[in-house]
């Protein structure tokens, strides 16, 4: 862990304190905690140390096998990077499993009835030079739908580091789910076999409640990033989600748009942006309309962090209650400023969107509140929300401005500015070359470049922004010049040679930009390969899970203008395929919607009705036109 200098490790850190309180106990725990501060109260002590007295008071509460200690279990933990991904497969009566840990890499040819152990990476290079067998000694804890004990959080099986594997039995029948993983105390993600994973998505659809709140955020959390990092088909993922617009409580929602959180990010400059946008608010109407607008003090601390995710992302999906009423809130304080009754854990999102879908006038006046306010929190929300507007001459003033000792804006604030300005999808190209440009100038105003000032504006490049960038260094064979959104970019998507050169192209770009500024990023090194990393990972999610996000998207409904929709040949018409009313795609595909040109109409008619047509679905789930002359 101490190879990592980033807010990371810290979290890691916590988690696997967290793992360990469970696994010895709460009483245990405390005590070993307790001894070793006693005894080492005016004394230098190791981490050994703290081992050893936690050892000591789990044998004494039986919580640990007594040939088994915690320096065995945590120095797997601590010693080595990362954390496992535990593959779940069950046996054909599903009563048993075995849970066994392979070499590094995961082969699934030879997978059977078994649970394997791996490092989890979001972005997994076969070419890596890192030949460390990965194994942890791992708690497994786990329930089944027959009995379910969400409660019991110290392990039931110990995966060993240097077995093969284990055994685990007295599970459900098949058609029962198990849950690993308990309140999601163990430091690791489970993957399970297709089975099981359709059980628990369909114990979420009938009862969500039947599972915990912690487990039901974990199966939401492990499932799409799994799906990202290529362990899990998109459509099982997302099919996860689909029973959220009953979910009431804040953390399985936390979970879930903190990685949609991603998946918009990549698909917001694609032809599938608007078929997600249309899928999250779908799911996310009915929780705004639950939490309302209006903050209450009083609603428990929970709530109101529900409705500050709720009306964040309602606002962000351009929901038009939301920006309505965030204009609204804007408005009345704009025309009294020294009543506002924004609440303060709503100004973010007020404050941002009202600036964003208003223009001068909602500008200037934040600006006039950020020179007047005197708590630093206020001068911080308005600076962030002044790069939300979408006037290109606005965001670059604005970036100038931060640079000028004489402007109003503190010298700590510019790299608030900065940030505010590349988080705006407006803003970012303008931030970008503003970065190269001025370089000398930053570096010498705020006597450093932050390394997160070259990632706020790169990290999610992954087309339109990576070709922005190939511009300074042509592929080959040379590609023709490209505008931002360029539909072309859909045509290469198909094409992963092509992406491959993008990819090299781009990487040896920002690598010269590292070597030219190499004297003023010293200690930047790891940082800058873990940008690379990213923008690497970025490229290859575009290429390789994009058309499997589109496709459960049309599956769904919600891309019926996108690549599923057919030109009927020879005739003015396009007939493509939704959903109905109550949610259901028909096993045969009678049921379509006719969009006529000659009249700008469209109406649902059976297919088999019209001129001959009839429609079928193919084994990818997708409907197809058959009968077309």
């Amino acid at each position: 862990m101490k190879t990592s200098s980033d807010h990371w490790c810290l979290a890691a850190g916590s988690s696997i304190i967290r793992m360990m309180h469970h696994f010895l106990g709460k009483t245990a725990f405390r005590r070993g905690l307790t001894n070793y501060l006693q005894f080492f109260k005016y004394d230098n002590a190791e981490q050994d140390d703290l081992w050893q007295h936690l050892t000591e008071a789990a044998h004494e509460a039986s919580t640990l096998p007594r040939d088994l200690t915690v320096k065995t279990i945590m120095d797997t933990w601590t010693l080595q990077m990362g954390y496992p991904v535990i593959k779940v497969e069950r046996s054909a009566d599903g009563t048993s499993a075995t849970v066994s840990q392979p070499v590094r890499r995961l082969h699934h040819n030879s997978l059977s009835r078994s649970a394997r152990q791996e490092r989890f990476l979001l972005v997994k290079d076969e070419n890596a030079d890192d030949t460390h067998d990965y194994k942890w000694w791992v708690p497994l804890t786990y329930t089944g739908q027959d009995q379910p004990d969400f409660s019991h959080t110290q392990a039931k099986v110990w995966m060993k580091d240097s077995e093969a594997q284990v055994t685990v039995t007295s599970l459900p029948p098949k058609d029962q789910w198990v849950i690993f993983n308990l309140q999601q105390t163990g430091y690791y993600r489970v993957n399970y076999d297709p089975n099981n994973w359709n059980l628990l998505i369909q114990q979420l659809l009938n009862d969500h409640t039947a599972i915990a709140t912690v487990n039901r955020a974990q199966i939401i959390d492990d499932a799409l990033d799994l799906a990202r990092a290529g362990h899990l088909p998109y459509s099982t993922a997302l099919n996860v989600t689909t029973y959220l617009p009953r979910e009431a409580d804040y953390v399985p929602w936390a979970a879930a748009l903190d990685n949609f959180a991603y998946l918009s990010k990549m698909l917001k400059d694609t032809a599938a942006y608007g078929a997600l946008r249309n899928y999250l608010l779908d799911i996310l109407v009915p929780l705004y309309d639950s939490v309302g607008f209006q903050d209450r003090e009083s609603d428990p601390l929970l709530d109101q962090y529900k409705r500050q995710k709720a009306l964040s992302w309602a606002c962000q999906l351009e929901h038009r209650d939301c920006l309505h009423n965030a204009a609204a809130s804007y408005a009345a304080w704009m025309a009294s400023p020294a009543n506002s009754s924004i609440s303060p854990n709503l100004k973010s999102t007020v404050y941002c969107h009202a600036i964003a879908e208003g223009g001068e006038k909602e500008w200037f006046f934040a600006w006039t509140q950020y020179m007047a306010a005197n708590v630093g929190s206020e001068k911080v929300t308005l600076l962030r929300a002044m790069g939300c507007t979408r006037r290109p001459w606005l965001l670059s003033k604005y970036l100038e401005m931060a640079l000028s000792t004489d402007s109003g804006i503190r010298k700590q604030d510019a790299l608030t500015v900065f940030s505010a300005v590349a988080r705006n999808d407006v803003g970012r190209p303008l931030a970008w070359t503003f970065l190269q440009d001025q370089w000398s100038k930053i570096y010498n105003f705020v006597e450093r470049v932050p390394m997160w000032m070259i990632r706020s504006v790169s990290q999610n490049f992954n087309k339109e922004h990576l070709l922005e960038e190939l511009f300074f260094t042509p592929p080959h064979p040379p590609l023709p010049s490209l505008p931002p959104h360029s539909p072309l970019l859909l045509f290469l998507l198909p094409h992963p040679q092509l992406f491959s050169t993008l990819t090299e192209s781009v990487s040896a770009h920002l690598i010269e930009f590292h070597k030219t500024h190499a004297h003023q990023l010293p200690h930047n090194a790891l940082d800058m390969a873990q940008l690379l990393e990213e923008v690497r990972g970025n490229v290859a999610w575009l290429r390789t899970r994009y058309q499997g996000v589109l496709a459960w998207l049309e599956a769904q409904g919600h891309a019926y203008l996108l690549p599923s929709q057919m030109l009927v040949k020879s005739r003015p018409v396009e007939i493509f395929h939704r959903r109905t009313s109550t949610g259901d795609i028909y096993k045969n595909c009678p049921d379509w919607w006719i969009f006529d040109r000659r009249t700008n109409t469209s109406e649902p008619k059976a297919a088999s009705k019209y001129d001959g047509m009839s429609g079928e679905r193919d084994e990818g789930g997708m409907c197809k036109l058959s009968g077309i002359s």
